[in-house]
This record gives structure tokens, sequence and C-alpha cells, in this order.
């Protein structure tokens, strides 16, 4: 972002303040007059999940009362997909084809999302309207695999495990008293899917469906009803 077209550097005095990805959450703070941590997390895929779970352990140790926690991606050069396409990460014909033997690589596309977090009990006590309770929240990585971006059934499993300890459940259990295991489809080649092999070593979990993420594709969604 500091780089015109020419690849020239074109930093001036706002563009530590302006562009340093350190700084965007806190300027989120700067503007709201926020006080309590203010953090912005990179960890690729799982950022938002990431700062979901450090949001949670702040607002569980008294850091703060209340958590805003956001995720975003903006597609603002072509560095990324070049580098991607290098690795053979994008599909070719622009496609997701998730849980397909077709699949050649995801599509990029661009959003955000927050979420504002409290402790239930301030919820309730505020009348706030509540979607959602979060009972658990785990985090690791994966460790030494056969590839960098390729994931660890053992690391995987184990999280699940965690995440269940802190909620206080067994794998197999859910509020719905049904049992589900999602995950993001693996839609790569070097990627295959390993859902049933994961649950399997996390516990009693049976997989009752298996869903894509929505992609940026537009081509096959019906027109749009005449006004």
């Amino acid at each position: 972002m500091q780089v015109d077209r020419d690849g020239h550097n074109v930093a001036d005095v706002y563009s530590a303040t302006g562009s340093a990805c350190s700084i965007a959450a806190n300027r989120i703070s700067y503007c709201f007059d926020m006080r309590g941590p203010s953090v912005a997390m990179d960890t690729a895929c799982s950022s938002a999940l990431t700062a979901c779970h450090v949001a949670c352990q702040s607002l569980g140790h008294g850091d703060c009362s209340m958590a805003v926690v956001a995720g975003v991606n903006a597609l603002l050069n072509h560095d990324n997909y070049i580098a991607f396409s290098r690795m053979s990460m994008l599909s070719p014909d622009g496609r997701c084809k998730a849980f397909d033997a077709s699949a050649n690589g995801f599509v990029r596309a661009e959003g955000v999302g927050a979420v504002v977090l409290k402790p239930l009990s301030a919820a309730q006590a505020e009348g706030d309207k509540i979607y959602a309770v979060i009972r658990g929240t785990a985090a690791n990585q994966d460790g030494r695999t056969n590839g960098i971006t390729l994931p660890s059934q053992q690391a995987q499993a184990a999280l699940v495990r965690q995440a269940c300890q802190a909620a206080n459940i067994s794998p197999g259990e859910s509020a719905t008293s049904k049992r589900m295991a999602q995950e993001r489809p693996p839609v790569t080649r070097s990627k295959p899917p390993h859902s049933v092999r994961l649950c399997a070593r996390a516990g009693d979990i049976l997989v009752s469906s298996v869903r894509s993420r929505p992609t940026s594709d537009t081509s096959r969604r019906p027109p749009a009803s005449p006004a």
C-alpha cells in the first residue's frame, strides 16, 4: 500500500498510521474511545476465530467488560494473487468445488463481519438481544506436518477436545442433542477431506451434514426478478 504502480516507494507522514496492519484495530478504539486491549490479529484463515478466542479470554480475565470482534478481508493489490497462483492454490476456472473430486483451488473474495461479546450475566442484566452463547474456546497450532499449509489431524482433534473440555461438554454433545461436525471444506487437491477421520480421533461425533462455503462467484446465480 506504500508503493505506487511503478514500484516506487511513496511512504509519507501518514503511511505508518494509515496503512500499518498493527494499527487497524487501534483506529477503531481511537474513534470510539475504547480503552481495553486493542489487537490486530493475523492467523490467516483462522484470524477471526483466534480473535474471538482472545476476546473471550480478556472478558474472562476482567481485562474488559465488552469486546468487539471483527474479521475483514480486502483485496487491495495483486501481490497475493500472484503468490497464491504460483503455489497452485487458486482455482484456474474461478470456481470453488468444495468436497468434490474436481476441486482445483479456491476463489478469493472480500468481506467483513463483526460481533459484540459480553459476559452472559451482563448481557442479560442490560437487556441485550442474545444471538448465541460461547461455552468454550481453544486455540493451537498444527506443528510439523507434510507441508506448512497442510493440517494435522492429531492437532485438530486435540483442539476439538480442548474446546469441549473448556465448555464442559463431551465431543458428541450439542444444545439440540444433534451431533454434528462442520469444518472449512478442503478445496485443493493437496488437501484431501479428513472430516470423518478427525471426528473419530476427537471422540463420539456423528457427521450429519456437509456444507460448502459461499464464494464470490455470481455467474450461476438466478437473474433478479423484474421490478
